[in-house]
């Protein structure tokens, strides 16, 4: 059961769109917002930043962290986001996704498979970039995992099989959920999660622990190894917990290989989402922050 302090503290924050919206306003650019009829699951709502829905040009896709319990609360991923975008030569465009617990595993998926699904009315996979980080990194997964094999709840995509998308970008991402890997105890006493922070998480998310769409480390390599995206920038802290599980998925999609374009940076002296840490401090120079910037120019 969710603690009523964490409940109070989420609902005290403004909802990712509200914060959409407040960024939109203050950077004076222009917002559409669209509201996305999901089978068998709430509607969620695609928002639209200086570019229109109906438009054909390039766009970064965002699906924010927060454990699926909390919204996107800060500007300065707003900001660091379309940032990562226009260095792309794309726009941005996030999702607004229902938060746990109201809605369970996997109704996050199917209304990110019914946001790309939308995009991909006007647009082609090659034109589409999806990032995310912590639990909308996994959330990210989930996606691509949906793309090798369709949740067996959620319609498949209306795509070719040798469509791919131009790039995936996954920052200190949940691949694995079970709390084993030996990063847990070396990294215990310096990162801002745990064991107990991944109880809490599940004990709210309630994902399939056996389904690859949820826990990505579930899937092999023949599963992993023509994932259907060009290039994928895997990103996490040498101290945060999860570095073992994102180290093993890393190793399922082929990074680091010879001719892989798929990239595995571990970030030396930083925890989990310290990019989202170092914004909220006002630090450009992290070594995930700088990473993430400089590998956006090359897609």
């Amino acid at each position: 059961m969710v603690k009523s302090s964490a409940v109070e503290t989420r609902d005290s924050l403004p909802t990712t769109g509200q914060t959409v919206r407040t960024y939109c306003q203050t950077q004076s650019l222009p917002l559409e917002s669209v509201d996305l009829e999901v089978a068998g699951y709430p509607s969620a709502f695609l928002h639209f930043i200086d570019t229109s829905p109906t438009a054909e040009d390039d766009v970064l896709l965002y699906l924010h962290g927060g454990a699926y319990f909390f919204p996107l609360s800060s500007p300065a991923l707003l900001q660091s986001m379309q940032t990562v975008a226009a260095l792309s030569s794309r726009r941005l465009v996030v999702l607004e996704y229902t938060l746990c617990p109201a809605t369970k595993y996997p109704g996050q998926l199917a209304q990110c498979v019914a946001a790309m699904q939308y995009l991909l009315k006007t647009r082609k996979p090659a034109q589409l970039v999806v990032a995310g980080d912590s639990a909308g990194g996994n959330l990210m997964l989930g996606l691509l995992a949906h793309m090798q094999q369709p949740h067996p709840s959620i319609e498949a995509l209306d795509i070719q099989t040798s469509d791919k998308l131009a790039a995936a970008i996954c920052i200190s991402a949940r691949t694995g959920i079970d709390a084993t890997a030996s990063s847990y105890d070396y990294n215990a006493d310096k990162d801002i999660m745990g064991r107990h922070t991944m109880k809490a998480i599940n004990e709210t998310w309630r994902p399939d622990r056996g389904h690859v769409w949820a826990v990505p480390v579930r899937g092999d390599r023949s599963f992993w190894r023509d994932v259907k995206v060009e290039r994928m920038l895997l990103l996490a802290g040498a101290d945060e917990v999860y570095v073992d599980d994102v180290r093993e998925f890393a190793e399922l999609v082929g990074a680091g290989e010879a001719g892989s374009r798929m990239h595995l940076k571990i970030c030396p002296g930083e925890i989990h989402d310290q990019w989202a840490l170092d914004l909220g401090l006002g630090i450009e120079d992290g070594v995930m922050t700088t990473s993430l910037l400089e590998w956006a120019k090359t897609i």
